[in-house]
């Protein structure tokens, strides 16, 4: 852990338990230490590779799912293309409307 994220580690133990040089405790404690963070702290969000805390991702998910844009939020935190040819639909009547529409083009093109 130390080896990866030793700064972080520095932030997080001097944060959240004022221990400004763990290198001075005893390994096993500063383990038990590094183990008891918060799941959201900075050594643990660079272990698992998130760049933010797991909360912000749900948040993104659900303004995505309940948002009128076109552009997901979740997509953008996470580096995600979107296809183009995925959209959101307020009624059946639109559904209709555009599946008419993707349907007859794909018989255009030859597809």
């Amino acid at each position: 852990m130390i080896s990866r994220s030793q700064n972080e580690l520095i932030c997080d133990f001097a944060e959240e338990y004022h221990i400004y040089d763990f290198r001075n405790l005893p390994a096993r404690t500063a383990a038990i230490l590094a183990a008891g963070l918060r799941g959201d702290s900075r050594t643990k969000l660079k272990m698992s590779g998130l760049k933010y805390p797991v909360y912000v991702y749900l948040l993104a998910g659900i303004f995505d799912r309940l948002g009128t844009s076109e552009h997901s939020v979740l997509s953008k935190l996470l580096d995600i293309q979107k296809p183009d040819e995925i959209m959101a639909v307020s009624s059946p009547e639109e559904w209709q409307k555009e599946w008419k529409r993707r349907t007859e083009r794909g018989t255009e093109d030859g597809d």
